[in-house]
């Protein structure tokens, strides 16, 4: 039986006693060594991957908005993987621009030199980004609309893109300060940044409880161990490396056909860097013996309702409703190619699977990657029920036969090839 205070126990020491753990950072280091400790309490086996990454190491955030005739500091945070001001100080105009709409126009070249108030958080499309940054603004203020807030948060760039067409100083700012900047004339902008995203490595811990069979199929469980800047992350995501854990005590005390692998994966808020470093570095066995993938991230909401992202087939998707309905859990479905999670390089790789969520607000959680996403706001007993019913779909399906149905949703199929080619950079 899933216990709701051996996950209490591991969230309490991942987000207390460790804190917020960056990728890359002694802290995310840390978080590893004490799940590879804890994992091995139960498995006979559990290692520690490496991968090249970058870490946050941000000396100096500065910015100031002229208005009202006085220069008024606002708090910003660097976008992982976006470049510095290198210490100089930038000044431009500022311009509005509605993510939402503006990339309509024809052309962007109005915003050439200007400080841009990026309304959205997200630049929609690799076409979008490549016009921004052909464009090329002074730098960018990005604001997070889905929920209204006066922190600015540590969110980053797709890696692919900045490799691809480059990247311009492109900072955070809270959704209630670029209010009062675009509403109340704001005029023009200051910008300094020093330090940045430098060279780093980040670590996947992968646990494995062997198959009896003699050639074992692969199921694979997955969370992501590291946070964002500002926030200790009880529920994005300590909340999934507890599960990970408890699941690893309940699992090695039955005697399963299949191989279990168990994955606690590094720099998720970098894009699912880890999912992806451990997917292309195990590639070949992934693709021929990979069946299932169970992904627990931002699952213990203290309140609100569970939203499924699932990649799999009818057929699939049917047994998991069964599963989960059998142990009263219902939830939200969402049948997408979403290339932000750690789900989705195994869903690249072909692997069906789904990665349990919980929301409390239409757009998310109102504490996402802010300083609120603390123990207090999350229930380890919702987590333990959702790690049950898990814990029982992996032991059916254990038993379970195999065929061609046991496949992503081949409606899915297109956007993943375009999501893993344009975010990931392929294979």
């Amino acid at each position: 039986m899933i216990s709701a205070s051996n996950i209490y126990r591991d969230v309490a020491y991942l987000t207390e006693n460790i804190g917020i753990r960056l990728a890359g950072s002694a802290e995310e280091l840390q978080a590893a060594e004490y799940l590879r400790d804890r994992f091995l309490e139960y498995v006979p086996k559990c290692t520690i991957e490496a991968f090249d990454t970058t870490c946050r190491q941000v000396e100096q955030e500065e910015l100031s908005v002229f208005q009202n005739g006085r220069w008024r500091k606002i708090p910003a945070m660097l976008f992982n993987g976006a470049p510095s001001t290198e210490g100089e100080t930038v000044e431009a105009e500022l311009i509005y621009f509605d993510s939402h709409t503006d990339y309509q126009r024809a052309d962007l070249s109005y915003l050439k030199g200007k400080a841009v108030v990026h309304w959205g958080l997200r630049f929609g499309s690799e076409e979008n980004y490549h016009r921004m940054m052909e464009a090329a603004p002074a730098f960018l203020l990005m604001v997070d609309t889905r929920y209204t807030s006066d922190i600015p948060l540590g969110d980053g760039m797709f890696p692919a893109y900045v490799k691809k067409y480059g990247a311009i100083p492109t900072v955070n700012v809270a959704f209630f300060d670029a209010w009062e900047i675009c509403a109340h004339g704001g005029e023009k902008a200051r910008l300094t940044v020093r330090g940045g995203a430098v060279p780093a490595k980040s670590h996947n811990v992968v646990a494995e409880i062997p198959g009896t069979l003699e050639k074992p199929l692969y199921f694979y469980c997955g969370g992501h161990l590291d946070t964002q800047s500002g926030t200790v992350g009880a529920d994005d995501n300590a909340i999934g490396c507890a599960i990970l854990v408890e699941l690893a005590r309940v699992l090695s005390q039955k005697k399963l056909r299949h191989t279990i692998r168990l994955i606690a994966f590094g720099a998720e808020e970098q894009l699912s860097v880890g999912s992806a470093s451990y997917v292309r570095a195990h590639r070949a066995e992934i693709e021929e013996k990979g069946r299932f993938v169970w992904n627990f991230d931002s699952c213990a909401s203290a309140l609100g309702w569970n939203r499924f992202l699932v990649n799999a087939a009818a057929p699939l998707r049917q047994q998991i409703a069964e599963h989960f309905h059998g142990d009263d859990i219902y939830y939200e479905e969402v049948c997408i190619a979403e290339p932000t999670i750690d789900l989705f390089p195994f869903t690249a790789a072909g692997v069906p699977g789904f990665s349990m969520h919980r929301r409390n607000c239409e757009t998310g959680t109102f504490f996402h990657h802010r300083p609120a996403n603390s123990l207090e706001n999350i229930s380890t007993e919702i987590a333990a029920s959702i790690a049950q019913a898990a814990a029982k779909m992996i032991c059916t399906l254990d038993e379970a036969r195999f065929d061609d149905s046991c496949r992503i949703d081949p409606e899915l199929e297109q956007d993943v090839v375009q999501g893993w080619e344009e975010t990931f950079g392929g294979w």
